[in-house]
Formats: structure tokens, C-alpha cells, sequence
């Protein structure tokens, strides 16, 4: 049977969600990566409480998708994560109806190293809803020997034993009822009548069977002519690849030294990583166990290299202005003291009082002259009288 359009279209949907998630995990490094897996489930918790399970959903299997191929390296604080975020999606899912949903991610949980009463609890209720009185049975009973003092444990495992109970006795009676009529029956019928009933029997079996043998023999050749037509469309196809050049071969043979530094880079880096192994353990310091760790590890140490050289900068920067400010101030103090010493020789100086009498004379005329001008200036009725004045100082 074909799928419906709803079908596709979630499938689709879900194909372009794990792409998203694919690249932006491959984006992050492994702190980043379980630092957000941590805010996520955070995020789901305050979506669950508000009774916004679908997009509580959407968080945790995001987280998971972030933490679940982490290293070993990052077991520890791996694994509690995990499994706390299976426990939620089956809760959530079970609360939402989905019970096969609720099922599957309890049984991760289940996967996860460590037993988890939690978790076989509702992988156990998940199996209730699905009538798989057994299998739930199995898990209650694993949950109360984790953890004795769970009581919703032990009242769904009451149920479950009830269940059972009444399972049990209807078998009983349809079996019980059947075994009456098939005795009641052979009471009743002739021998040869059962005889031709048992002969027609045989031959309707034997037609099944004859009948069933020739559509397998059937189905048998139709597959193998499938088989033959696929391996001769696959063998023209190689056929073709290897007469004609590939669509991408230009772009690979461009890669090629990309990739061939890259694999430098990683043999470099995983030297590096073997050297501070060695002296980490001399100096009895944690290693690095693989080179995602070294590499987190390495940007780590050079974004503290980073800040010691700032901090260096901003000392010599600091050195350099003190060294600045104290050459103005010998400047400053020498400036001051030339200053000082010029007006001490000014004050020493003696001052000269015996002026020349051709000197004096020189120096009144030509104050007399300055003053009558301005005067003429002012008054040009006396510019005549002004004139002869400065005839007779002349």
C-alpha cells in the first residue's frame, strides 16, 4: 500500500529537521554542543510545565540529537543527560497519547548505561496502554526492585496483575468452551460423514498448498528477472562512469590538496597532542584523550595566551606613560629652574642711572614731537603753532 500525502509530507518534514540539526551540531564543538543540549532541556522543562508539550518535544529530541555521539571522554556528564532527556520525550509523548512514540524512548532510555527505575516504569505504563500485559509486567517489577518505595509503580504493577488475571481467565473460558462444543460435536457425527469431511479437508489443503508453491515459484521468477534487469541497469551504469568523466572529478582533483593539508594539520595537531600528553603526565596534570578534546583543550590555552598578552600590552603601555610623564616633569623642573636663574641674574643685575645728556635730549624731543602731533591731529587751527615748536626743538 502507497503512502498518503500526509505521510510524505512528515517524512519530509523530518528529513529537513535532521539536516538543520546535522549542520549545526557539525558547527559546534563538544562544550558548545553539551552546553546547549543543557539549555534545551531546560527550555523543554518550562514548556512542559506550561502544558506546551509539542514544542517541549521539539527540545529534547533537538538535545539528544547534540549529546547522544559525544565521546567517551564525555561519558560522565553524558550519559545523566541522556537519560533524563529519554525520560522526558516518553513522558511527554505519553501524555500526548502517543504510546508507540513513548515506548521507543523509554527503551533508549533503557539503553543508556546504568539501570533507571524511571525509566523501566514508563517504558513499563507505555506498555500498559499497548495491552503488552507481560513486557509491562517485567518492566514494573525491574522498577520496584531499582526503587521499593515507588508507590505509582507498585499500584500500575496491581493493575497490571489484574490485567493479567482477567486475561488469563478469559482464555480460559473461550478455551474451555471450545474443547465443550469440539466434544459435544464428536458425539454427535457418523463416522463416514466425518471421513468425507476429513477427505475434503485434505484436498482443499492440498490445493493451498499447490496453489501456494505456484505463486512463490512465481514471485520467485519475477524476483530473480528483477534482480537480473537491476544488475545489468548497475553494470551499464559503471560502464558509463568509467568511459566518461565524473560530474564532480574536476572539483575532487581540486580537493585534493585541501584535504591532503587538512590530514597535515590533523597529523601535526595529534603530534602536539602526544608531546603535552607527556608532559601533562609528569606533571601529573589530566590528558587528552583523543584530538576533539586536544583541539577544545588548544583554543582554550590560546585564548588564555591571548589575555596574557593583553594584559602584558596594557603594563607596557602603562610603563610607557609613566616613563612619558616623567621625562615632562624633569623637563618641566628644568625649565623651571632656567627660569629661576634668569630672574635672580635679572635681580643682581645693577641698574644703570647715569644716562647720557645727548641721550636724554634725544629721547624728550622725541616725546615732545609724538605729543604735538597727536595735538595737531586733534586741533588743526594750532597745527601752525605746533609747526613752530617743533621747528625750535629741532
Amino acid at each position: 500500500m502507497g503512502k498518503s500525502f500526509e505521510e510524505y509530507q512528515k517524512e519530509k518534514r523530518e528529513r529537513e529537521w535532521k539536516d538543520k540539526v546535522k549542520k549545526k551540531k557539525e558547527s559546534m564543538g563538544n562544550q558548545q554542543r553539551f552546553d546547549t543540549a543543557t539549555n534545551y532541556k531546560g527550555i523543554g522543562n518550562d514548556k512542559f510545565k506550561a502544558g506546551n508539550r509539542s514544542e517541549a518535544i521539539e527540545y529534547y529530541r533537538e538535545a539528544v540529537e547534540y549529546v547522544k555521539d559525544l565521546t567517551n571522554a564525555w561519558k560522565k556528564d553524558r550519559d545523566p543527560l541522556l537519560l533524563s532527556l529519554y525520560c522526558n520525550l516518553s513522558l511527554c509523548y505519553f501524555r500526548e497519547g502517543d504510546f508507540p512514540a513513548a515506548e521507543e524512548a523509554a527503551n533508549e532510555a533503557v539503553k543508556v548505561p546504568g539501570e533507571s527505575a524511571k525509566a523501566h516504569y514508563l517504558r513499563g505504563r507505555a506498555r500498559m496502554k499497548l495491552d503488552e500485559w507481560e513486557k509491562a509486567k517485567s518492566d514494573l517489577q525491574v522498577a520496584l526492585k531499582l526503587q521499593p518505595s515507588n508507590t505509582e509503580a507498585q499500584q500500575a504493577l496491581e493493575e497490571v496483575k489484574q490485567a493479567c488475571a482477567e486475561e488469563n481467565r478469559k482464555a480460559k473460558e473461550v478455551f474451555g468452551g471450545f474443547m465443550q462444543r469440539k466434544k459435544d460435536a464428536s458425539a454427535k457425527v457418523d463416522p463416514a460423514e466425518e471421513a468425507a469431511k476429513q477427505a475434503a479437508a485434505e484436498a482443499a489443503a492440498a490445493e493451498r498448498a499447490a496453489r501456494a508453491a505456484a505463486e512463490k515459484k512465481a514471485q520467485e521468477a519475477a524476483e530473480k528477472k528483477a534482480l537480473e534487469e537491476e544488475k545489468q541497469r548497475m553494470a551499464q551504469a559503471f560502464d558509463k562512469l568509467a568511459t566518461k568523466p565524473g560530474l564532480y572529478d574536476d572539483r575532487e582533483k581540486e580537493m585534493e590538496p585541501v584535504r591532503e593539508k587538512l590530514k597535515q594539520e590533523d597529523q601535526r595537531l595529534d603530534l602536539e597532542r602526544n608531546l603535552l600528553n607527556i608532559i601533562d603526565e609528569s606533571e601529573g596534570k589530566p590528558q587528552c584523550p583523543d584530538l576533539d578534546d586536544y583541539r577544545v583543550k588548544r583554543e582554550k590555552m590560546a585564548w588564555d595566551q591571548e589575555d596574557q598578552l593583553q594584559a602584558k600590552k596594557r603594563i607596557l603601555k602603562k610603563l610607557d606613560r609613566e616613563k612619558e610623564w616623567s621625562e615632562q616633569d624633569e623637563w618641566r623642573a628644568t625649565a623651571d629652574q632656567i627660569k629661576a636663574r634668569k630672574q635672580d641674574e635679572q635681580r643682581q643685575r645693577p641698574r644703570s642711572t647715569d644716562w647720557e645728556e645727548k641721550d636724554v635730549l634725544k629721547w624728550c624731543q622725541q616725546e615732545i614731537r609724538s605729543r604735538l602731533h597727536r595735538l595737531s591731529c586733534q586741533s588743526p587751527e594750532k597745527e601752525n603753532v605746533v609747526a613752530a615748536v617743533v621747528d625750535a626743538t629741532k
